[in-house]
């Protein structure tokens, strides 16, 4: 038995799943720090939780209630906020998810038969069933999805839900997201979703919904590789029914507690799928952790039930709380009950690429829904393209003339039209670009980007043009990281095109600052170049981490002094006589510190380079025991070799040998089976030998 107690902890309106990684746990936002803070923001939803404590217990006492025999039927609204990118997942993945939850929530999924037999008994039907709502809030037809482009689906939260709403008492809110922010500012957790608890919903109607990541929406597209099995948008929407995770409480019912009777104590949540456990002994009968619970933490793969003392409070606190959007009455507003049928289609395009050289064909994409696309007819208009117009679901399109151009797309069937033009939707670059090197650039002009280039945000991270740091001057530009930081996020900073015909010994180029906010911090700088106007990339250089540091490590918000800066050189040989080469810095976070870049420059050698940056060339440790690592700098690409002689001139071993870029590398060398004595480590770049002496111990 479970023993009951409800603290202040037990009030907030959120309820939320995350991951962490790499360490395969799962730790949730509602910590103890998270609730504290919003019970001080609204002290009311101490009240309403109690309120809602009452209200189920009242609801288990009535015989007549719990014997009810009623399928609840709820419609649904998906609202994808996305970039265009992955997160604007198909009608196909969607409907998948759907599938999922009504198989999950009446016991009808093919794994129910995994429930251990020890749990069979309590397993339940929910009698619960979702349906993708049909009419809109206007009583328009819809397929119960909403399309919307936003950069609020990065790192997403709250603020997220007033891109797209329909009013929640009749419209289950789920808003599908790049990726959330997590309220540890941990960056090994990865937030899945979170929900809003029934009770708040009269408070806060304009944020009641589920939130979840768009790579844990269903099983399939870009679900496909994870171990949720569909059941992130389970877990949270049984918190959107008022229940809470299986583990809260602990053993002993503290604090948040779940109090569900026939759902055993769990000492902590669930990682994996640990059927033999057991964390709590103070049950009786003692029974084994229900890690196959939907409401614990366990991978979607593990999880296969809802027990009937959880089916009893969802249906308490629907009747409570959520009666109106399971009435006969909102049946019939959201359409819920009406045949399937096509709608007016809702107009969205994308491109294959929006970089492209003059007279290069591109692949116009059509995105538009809400419909079948077998009814539809297409109407495309390209300004300035060849052709003008198409009538091609997925066109094929070239522009003669540089500069941005304008696509509009018409999309009709028998129930309506609709159209949307997206301006400036391609850049157009001359095959022979009307700007030739050198280039240089210290970022001391207002405008910034300076005129032809193109600063690419990813989501809210970009680069900035910032004064009060240079390497000479006032002003640089700047990509600010922080722990808070999403992870992985990769703005880029691309230079207009230039023509190299002028110049026989190009060379880029930069001066950098950087200092890591921890040891482990690996951010990272990558420079790129393209030719055929951005539609295919080569990586040229690269820094990270430890690499990069001008500044001290620790540093909160780094601002680097005049004298906290590096020069860095990459050879543009591979470009001599390019007619439009455009370079591009991509800053990489992982949370760790400020990237500033100043004094961009593609001129001529001065003088002849060596392919090694000799004062940089080490070996570490050494002497070494079992392994020492080569850390050098390339100045040139090539295939480069690493062999191991010893003092007699003999070849033991061969560390390394492949593909190099110009940059920064560390080159692990294993030396646990060489005699001890002197080694000799030779590098061989394109040609060019470099030599370090190793000294093995053992």
């Amino acid at each position: 038995m479970k023993r009951i107690h409800i603290s202040a902890l037990a009030v907030l309106g959120v309820a939320a799943i995350t991951l962490s990684a790499p360490k395969a746990e799962a730790q949730c936002l509602n910590d103890e720090h998270y609730f504290e803070e919003l019970a001080k923001q609204d002290p009311a939803s101490i009240k309403r939780a109690n309120q809602a404590m009452e209200v189920w217990k009242t609801s288990q006492s009535n015989p007549a209630q719990s014997k009810k025999q009623t399928v609840y039927r709820i419609p649904v609204v998906f609202h994808v906020i996305h970039q265009y990118g992955d997160e604007n997942i198909s009608k196909e993945q969607i409907e998948d998810q759907i599938r999922i939850l009504n198989e999950d929530f009446r016991r009808m999924n093919a794994d129910a038969s995994n429930t251990r037999s020890i749990f069979q008994s309590v397993a339940a039907d929910c009698e619960i069933e979702f349906v993708l709502a049909k009419r809109d809030p206007n009583g328009n037809c819809t397929e119960g999805i909403v399309r919307v482009y936003s950069p609020l689906t990065v790192n997403a939260r709250d603020d997220v839900k007033a891109v797209s709403y329909w009013p929640s008492d009749k419209y289950l809110n789920i808003w599908v997201v790049k990726s959330i922010k997590n309220s540890l500012n941990d960056p090994g957790v990865i937030t899945l979703g979170y929900a809003q608890f029934p009770w708040d919903r009269p408070s806060k109607p304009t944020t009641d919904g589920v939130v979840v990541r768009a790579d844990y929406v269903g099983s399939i597209g870009t679900a496909l590789s994870t171990n949720s099995a569909g059941r992130t948008a389970t877990h949270e929407i049984g918190h959107w029914f008022g229940l809470f995770h299986t583990f809260q409480g602990g053993c002993f019912g503290q604090g948040l507690a779940e109090q569900i009777q026939d759902t055993p104590p769990v000492k902590s949540a669930s990682s994996g799928c640990p059927l033999g456990a057991n964390t709590c002994n103070n049950d009786n009968p003692d029974l084994p952790d229900q890690v196959e619970n939907y409401m614990d933490y366990s991978n979607g793969t593990c999880m296969n039930m809802f027990t009937n003392g959880q089916k009893g409070k969802m249906q308490s606190m629907i009747s409570a709380y959520r009666s109106v959007i399971v009435s006969a009455s909102n049946a019939s507003a959201t359409g819920i009950d009406l045949n399937t049928s096509t709608c007016k289609p809702i107009a969205d395009l994308s491109s294959q690429r929006i970089f492209v050289c003059e007279n290069q064909p591109v692949t116009l994409k059509d995105l538009s829904y809400n419909s079948d696309p077998a009814l539809n007819t297409y109407k495309w208009t390209f300004e300035g393209g060849t052709p003008a117009t198409s009538i091609a679901q997925n066109p094929s399109v070239s522009f003669a003339s540089a500069g941005l151009h304008n696509v509009k797309l018409e999309v009709s069937n028998a129930n309506g039209s609709s159209s949307i033009v997206r301006d400036s939707l391609i850049q157009v670059f001359p095959n022979i670009s009307p700007s030739g090197a050198p280039l240089q650039e210290n970022f001391e002009f207002d405008n910034f980007p300076p005129l032809g280039w193109e600063n690419i945000a990813d989501g809210l991270v970009s680069w900035e043009r910032y004064e009060g740091a240079a390497s000479r001057g006032n002003i640089s530009a700047r990509v600010q990281i922080s722990s808070t930081t999403p992870l992985h996020s990769n703005p880029q900073l691309r230079i207009e095109p230039l023509d190299m015909i002028a110049i026989s010994d190009p060379v880029l180029t930069f001066d950098l600052a950087y200092a890591q906010l921890t040891s482990t911090s690996i951010d990272r700088l990558r420079v790129y170049t393209s030719t055929d106007c951005g539609v295919t990339w080569v990586l040229i250089y690269q820094r990270a981490g430890s690499q990069m540091n001008t500044g001290t490590v620790g540093q909160t918000n780094f601002v680097p002094t005049s004298n906290q800066w590096s020069t860095y050189s990459v050879n543009l040989k591979n470009y001599v006589g390019k007619r439009n080469l455009i370079l591009r810095f991509d800053a990489y976070s992982d949370q760790g510190g400020n990237i500033y870049l100043d004094n961009i420059n593609v001129g001529s050698l001065s003088s002849v380079q060596k392919p090694f940056n000799e004062s940089t060339a080490k070996l570490y440790p050494n002497p070494a025991n079992n392994e020492s690592t080569l850390s050098l700098e390339t100045y040139d690409a090539g295939n480069c070799t690493v062999q191991v002689y010893d003092a007699s001139g003999k070849l033991q071993t061969v560390g390394f040998e492949g593909q190099l870029e110009a940059g920064f590398h560390e080159l692990p060398l294993k030396t646990a089976d060489l005699p001890a004595g002197i080694y000799m480590i030779t590098t061989t770049l394109n040609g060019v030998r470099m030599v370090n002496k190793l000294v093995v111990t053992h």
